[in-house]
């Protein structure tokens, strides 16, 4: 693969991180938030199920880099609460691994689900596609 492609698949796959972290915030969406973000990342790869599922693990991966800060943040905020303060705050990683682990999975899985979508909506295989993009 290209660099082009592999930039498109980072720049996809960072929407797909903006979009699982603002729905983090909202309740009742944030569990399946992930699945929607790999979702956006994999329509928006325009490779049909198989770029849908790389971007869609690429955005899983990428939940890493709000998920460090985020942790680094509760561990302070939690270490001063009397008694289990320490507790919670070494357990600010666990979370953010199990963020990350969680955002991995359902990212895979809405990245295949919007790759599924692009394949239907622009007509099927996209392996029938010449090197201009154009459909035969």
């Amino acid at each position: 693969m290209d660099s082009d492609l592999e930039g498109e698949t980072l720049k996809n796959a960072s929407i797909g991180v903006l979009v699982s972290s603002l729905l983090y915030f909202v309740p009742g969406i944030n569990t399946i938030g992930p699945v929607f973000g790999g979702a956006v990342a994999g329509y928006l790869q325009q490779e049909g199920v198989t770029g849908g599922l790389k971007a869609g693990g690429a955005k899983g991966g990428l939940m890493i880099i709000p998920a460090i800060p985020i942790s680094i943040i509760a561990g302070a905020l939690l270490a001063d609460v009397p008694v289990i303060g320490g507790l919670l705050a070494g357990s600010a990683i666990i979370v953010a691994i199990v963020i990350v682990g969680h955002s991995l999975l359902l990212g895979l899985g809405g990245g295949l689900i919007g790759g599924g979508l692009h394949s239907f909506f622009s007509g099927g295989d996209q392996s029938s596609s010449d090197s201009s993009g154009e459909i035969r």
